[in-house]
């Protein structure tokens, strides 16, 4: 597997077809995990700062949701990919695609793996102290807009513009990987995630906002 995870970044769709002809499940469950893991410190050190006496909590709260998104992505959208692609002569089945997507994290797991000391190392520029439950339910204050504005600091739009960079050539490698596993193209494959996305917002919009709510409220009434 880790020769395939190495050779992703230079031929996806070469090692995309090799996969989908084994009919292999490897790094199905594996790699949502692990990109649901790195992912977590990101939005972990964001909300922390606002509940100090629920740090443990609000790691754990996200990196379980970290996991359960990405591996509802995989699922979910392997199903809604298998179908909208088939109104543009895409040939996938569902298994197929949900394969697919679970081996379109290879790319942004590196990513991970490299911008991971650096959230560690620039902390206090990427992730200011604010705290959100003040944010939410008191004006904005002077200091609030002082502390908010240090997220436009030059570091931290150097570390951002560096993370774009491999994050846009991952997500071209994803279009490939699901332009191999539907046989289309490309530019099929960015029309089939448009149409996706533009279906998300009703169907899973309400269920996120509802469920961020409900976790905002768990934390408060664990610091009340």
């Amino acid at each position: 597997m880790s020769s395939a995870m190495i050779r992703m970044l230079t031929a996806p769709r070469e090692v995309m077809r090799e996969q989908l002809n084994a009919e292999s499940a490897r790094g199905q469950v594996l790699f949502p995990i692990t990109i649901g893991l790195l992912t977590t410190p990101s939005a972990a050190l964001s909300i922390s700062p606002s509940f100090p006496n629920a740090v443990v909590w609000v790691w754990l709260i996200c990196a379980l949701l970290s996991i359960v998104g990405y591996w509802m992505y995989v699922h979910a959208y392997g199903v809604g990919y298998r179908w909208i692609g088939s109104w543009m002569g895409g040939q996938g089945t569902t298994k197929e695609i949900q394969l697919c997507l679970a081996w379109t994290q290879v790319p942004f797991i590196y990513i991970g793996l490299v911008f991971l000391p650096i959230h560690i190392i620039f902390h206090d520029v990427l992730y200011p102290e604010i705290n959100l439950v003040q944010l939410i339910t008191s004006p904005i204050t002077v200091d609030t807009l002082q502390v908010l504005s240090q997220q436009l600091s030059p570091t931290y739009c150097i570390i951002n513009a560096l993370l774009l960079i491999p994050a846009i050539y991952a997500y071209i490698v994803s279009l490939k990987l699901l332009g191999e596993a539907h046989r289309f193209s490309a530019w099929k494959a960015l029309a089939t995630k448009l149409i996706a996305v533009a279906l998300h917002i009703p169907i899973f919009g309400i269920p996120m906002v509802l469920i961020f709510i409900v976790m905002f409220a768990a934390l408060l009434m664990m610091t009340a």
